[in-house]
């Protein structure tokens, strides 16, 4: 911020704040340059002003009241609360954010004609609002309290964060009321005479300087700045009770000239922010602490991934979960003691689509949720299939009647599409196009059309050629499609896997082309480069991935009979993840398996044991 501008800012505090305030104080030179209150304080260190904020929210005025209950503090501070013609602490709101914070610039004003040091606000009492952008927090004097209060430094860009006499100093912080606060704040404002006392003034944190934490463990580094004008910090104190249970000793690095120590997470913390209170010491004549936090995050380990998939518990209840990829934070997402299904996840991972019964056993409707498993919607109908890629659009069909409807949550809309005899459908995630199967003559062919209903489009036209087309799956671009196609001629386990470039009809091939060969499951990549699908060989199934550079390459080649196949993948937007399930046909065990390409030897690595866990998926479509 330019001098200028904060030149601007401090002459609009003295324009529209000034008027009203208190004028009827003894003028400032008055005081002299001798000061009768440094007698009566400790190190020369003394509380200037005691000060009543009321904010105004119709206004978005604060009124600022001196406070003369000299029983607040054992210091002499009355005779500086009218020492300042347009009063000695201002504040004016500069901006009210969406998420109801306010920033706001206070003005300070140095209520005598010398110079002081160690300019401060304090907040001794916010009455329960939140209060950000602070420096750091402090411990009042025993008359007052022990108690850490946030407070503001003044004057951190001047040497010994001095103040002239009768000058302003300018500072920001964020305020935000919450319920049950009350619109008064109480200030105390303090400095040094004489000397800058050598006390830490702000905790700058630094977080996590080196490895990382994550649920199941780690062992990292964090780090701060202690600021005071010596650098001469003595000593600074991490309390860890959050993770260890135990206060340790920082150490100061002298490379990155900052503050370190290292930090774990022995008792498994969850994913989060966590705030480590930090204090910090150097040798003043008051003994004066400064406390702060250092932001450290624990994360999910680099290179997890997240998905959903069903759970049982093997005798007809089934929940959404989601886990990642390294097996860990399975969370349950819905609670219905009913059959509950996933359907899809969308490709930024914020919502989920599934079906339940959990309202009419044995009647499904399909539903639309959070990640979390908050914002759970009825879609009304009876199953959801597909949706886009932020879940605002969501594709569903009823199988009894053979139609597709559309919700849309931008205009509140429940609607059905004018389309008969559907038998399968799905949409893209980022092309208003939806794909799906009927039966116009002989056989079934596929067709497009928008999300309302309209442009239709007839794609193939195989008449009794091709008989079935089944396991749709589009590209998130909706340029392709692929699904599993049966020859009339052909022998009965002979399904192949045909694509589909949707903007050219009858413009399908063949990309397995085998004998007595069962290819079925599809599913396309967002781009619809590639896609994964099952090949079932005479009991066998593997797990095969496609791509037009390198054709079929198998995934899994351990399948050699039905007592053990691989069954229901999916591949992730980026096409780097792929899932599915492992089924022991013997057990009717099913468990989920991951094959990353984006570690440096993929390769498939089952996470789950437990033999309940079905369909992982990470798409909508």
């Amino acid at each position: 911020m330019s001098k200028l501008f904060l030149g601007m800012i401090i002459t609009a505090f003295i324009i529209v704040l000034g008027i009203g305030c208190s004028t009827n104080a003894n003028p400032i030179e008055n005081l002299g340059d001798t000061n009768p209150a440094v007698e009566n304080s400790d190190g020369n260190h003394t509380v200037t002003g005691v000060y009543n904020a009321s904010f105004d929210p119709d206004t978005m005025e604060f009124t600022v009241t001196p406070v003369r209950n000299a029983s607040l503090t054992h210091f002499d501070f009355t005779q500086y609360l009218d020492m300042c013609p347009n009063g000695c602490l201002r504040f004016l709101v500069m901006d009210v954010r969406e998420d109801g914070w306010l920033d706001i610039g206070v003005l300070m004003q140095n209520p005598t004609s010398i110079t002081v040091y160690d300019a401060r606000l304090i907040f001794a009492n916010p009455y329960n609002k939140e209060i950000a952008d602070i420096d750091g927090y402090t411990v009042l004097w025993p008359s007052i309290g022990v108690y850490s209060k946030p407070f503001l430094a003044f004057a951190k860009e001047s040497s010994q964060r001095a103040v002239e006499g009768s000058t302003g100093v300018l500072d920001f912080f964020s305020m935000r009321f919450v319920p049950g606060c009350t619109i008064d704040t109480l200030f105390i404002t303090e400095c040094s005479f004489g000397e800058n006392i050598q006390e830490p003034y702000e905790i700058v944190s630094h977080g996590l300087t080196e490895g990382y934490m994550t649920p199941q463990g780690g062992t990292a580094t964090m780090g701060c700045d202690v600021l005071d004008w010596q650098r001469d910090v003595e000593w600074v104190k991490a309390d860890l009770s959050l993770f260890t249970h135990e206060m340790v000793d920082m150490v100061f690095n002298d490379v990155t000239n900052i503050w370190e120590c290292e930090i774990s997470n022995p008792l498994s913390l969850p994913i989060g922010e966590y705030n480590i209170p930090i204090e910090a010491y150097s040798p003043n004549v008051w003994d004066v602490n400064a406390y702060g936090w250092v932001t450290v995050e624990v994360i999910q380990e680099p290179g997890a991934r997240k998905f959903v998939y069903t759970k049982s518990d093997g005798m007809g209840v089934s929940e959404v979960h989601s886990m990642f990829t390294n097996a860990s934070l399975d969370t349950q997402l819905t609670f219905y003691s009913a059959t509950t299904q996933a359907n899809g996840v969308t490709a930024d991972l914020s919502k989920i689509i599934y079906d339940s019964d959990k309202v009419i056993p044995g009647y499904t409707k399909g539903y639309r949720m959070n990640i979390d498993g908050s914002d759970d919607i009825c879609l009304f109908k009876p199953s959801a299939v597909s949706a886009n890629s932020d879940g605002s659009i969501v594709l569903l069909y009823d199988a009894m009647g053979m139609r597709m409807w559309i919700y849309n949550e931008i205009t509140s809309d429940l609607y059905q599409l004018p389309q008969e005899n559907v038998f399968e459908c799905v949409m893209a995630a980022d092309n208003p196009l939806i794909a799906y199967t009927a039966t116009p003559a002989m056989g079934t062919e596929i067709f497009t059309c928008d999300f309302m209903g309209m442009n239709d489009q007839q794609m193939t036209n195989d008449g009794d050629l091709v008989m079935a087309k089944i396991g749709l799956s589009i590209s998130s671009t909706g340029m392709k499609l692929a699904y599993s196609g049966i020859d009339a001629d052909a022998l009965e386990n002979d399904m192949e896997i045909y694509v589909l470039d949707l903007n050219v009809p009858d413009s399908q091939i063949n990309i397995t082309a085998n004998t007595d060969i069962n290819d079925t499951s599809p599913q396309f990549d967002g781009m619809g480069i590639q896609l994964v699908f099952v090949s079932e060989d005479h009991g066998a199934a593997n797990i095969m991935i496609w791509n037009e550079m390198d054709g079929v390459t198998p995934i899994t080649e351990d399948s050699v009979s039905m007592e053990m196949v691989y069954a229901n993948p999916d591949i992730s937007p980026d096409g780097l993840l792929v899932v599915f399930e492992t089924v022991l046909d013997l057990m009717n065990a099913h468990d989920i398996v991951v094959y990353d390409m984006a570690s440096p030897d993929p390769e498939p690595v089952q996470i789950t044991s437990d033999g309940f866990n079905y369909k992982p998926l990470v798409s909508a479509n």
